[in-house]
């Protein structure tokens, strides 16, 4: 909508002279002229000093920024004529020139992410004889948090912010003051016709002291909590678009043989999965069971940070991580379901 704005505007925006004697122009008709000629003052804009407030636009407004991507400005308000002739009329009286126009109808026609998002649900463990449910449940995921746009420069604040926090800190170098001599100077200042020296412990010398060497500190930053709430929803959007994000019922494991998950994980083809499980603690089963298969680990929601899902290829989350997930990022209004329905 914002490219297909700034396009028209590239193309077909006259100065703002031009609105100026245009709206000086119209301000001169009158009411009996506009019925004569059928015109409406849609395109008047008021003059200069003229207060004005921006009115509520309707629904019908939400399609025209779509629609005029390769039109021009007139053609714009032709629209905005035929669909909503009063509102319309109101709004572009109400604005001072053309980009007061466009900002308004950005502002007016976006609206908010309410589709909700179907993922079909997926089972770890083995289906059992005659049941045909498992394949025919779907899990019905909030948009704000698995259909939220994708923000690379917020994954990359959120990756680093991580990352920070990994580091040690601890490389340490000896200044001229901490390296072990005397101070006795090595040669007198004038006579020997060489350059004057100081002590053994000179940063020029071998063996010297290092000037302006590492010490230890803290490399760990701090982000907004609402940055890194963002950064989830867009890791979690970017894994589901990529369909590499899977839902199941529930990660518990019959028996601890790891023999018996990696071929279930193998028929499934998740490779270099991470399972991540809304329980305080993972299944024992599926702990003990997949603890020594490569490319495979296992981690409670509350240990998930934004990096892990960003680096491993694909994820899995069970029914009561998507609920606790639903609980603490959804910004969807009170009384919209989501969750597993049947077709």
């Amino acid at each position: 909508m914002l490219l297909a704005a700034s396009r028209i505007l590239t193309r077909a925006q006259p100065s703002r002279l031009a609105f100026r004697q245009l709206s000086t122009a119209s301000s001169a008709t009158t009411h009996e002229q506009n019925a004569l000629t059928g015109a409406t003052s849609a395109r008047a804009f008021p003059a200069e000093g003229q207060t004005s407030h921006l009115p509520e636009i309707s629904e019908s407004l939400e399609g025209v920024m779509e629609e005029a991507d390769a039109q021009s400005v007139d053609v714009l308000l032709d629209e905005l004529e035929r669909r909503t002739a009063a509102e319309g009329e109101k709004l572009i009286g109400k604005c001072s020139s053309q980009w007061d126009l466009w900002h308004c109808l950005i502002k007016t026609t976006a609206t908010p992410i309410t589709k909700p998002v179907y993922l079909t649900l997926s089972q770890l463990t083995y289906p059992k004889e005659g049941d045909h449910a498992a394949g025919e449940q779907v899990v019905e995921l909030d948009p704000t948090i698995f259909n939220h746009p994708i923000r690379r420069d917020i994954i990359h604040l959120c990756v680093v912010q991580y990352r920070d926090g990994l580091r040690q800190g601890s490389a340490n170098t000896k200044t001229r003051s901490e390296v072990r001599g005397s101070g006795r100077k090595i040669r007198p200042q004038k006579g020997s016709g060489k350059a004057r020296l100081g002590d053994g412990q000179s940063p020029m010398l071998r063996g010297g002291g290092i000037a302006f060497g590492p010490k230890p500190r803290d490399f760990s930053t701090k982000l907004p909590k609402k940055v890194i709430e963002m950064g989830m929803r867009v890791a979690l959007s970017a894994k589901l678009k990529e369909r590499r994000l899977g839902v199941v019922e529930s990660l518990d494991w019959p028996g601890m043989k790891t023999q018996h998950l990696a071929r279930r994980i193998s028929s499934l083809g998740w490779h270099k999965t991470l399972f991540v499980t809304g329980h305080p603690e993972i299944p024992e089963g599926l702990l003990r069971a997949g603890s020594n298969i490569p490319n495979v680990d296992f981690m409670t929601l509350e240990e998930l940070k934004v990096y892990d899902i960003v680096y491993w290829p694909r994820v899995v989350l069970d029914a009561a991580a998507v609920d606790l997930l639903g609980a603490r990022l959804s910004k969807l209004t009170p009384g919209v379901p989501a969750g597993i329905a049947p077709l």
